[in-house]
């Protein structure tokens, strides 16, 4: 994602969906920013339900 070429004040968005029990918890968002880290991203939060 680093290298994908975007356009002056473009961001990238990314899709992340919730599963409960799965990967709802703080230790799961702390390794999601740090991944995304220093890449200019926008974020929508998807919450599942069955």
């Amino acid at each position: 994602m680093a290298a994908f070429p975007l356009r002056k004040g473009r961001r990238l968005t990314i899709a992340y969906i919730i599963l409960k029990g799965v990967n709802d918890n703080p230790r799961e968002a702390l390794t999601l920013s740090r991944c995304l880290t220093g890449l200019k991203t926008k974020f929508n939060l998807i919450f599942f339900n069955p």
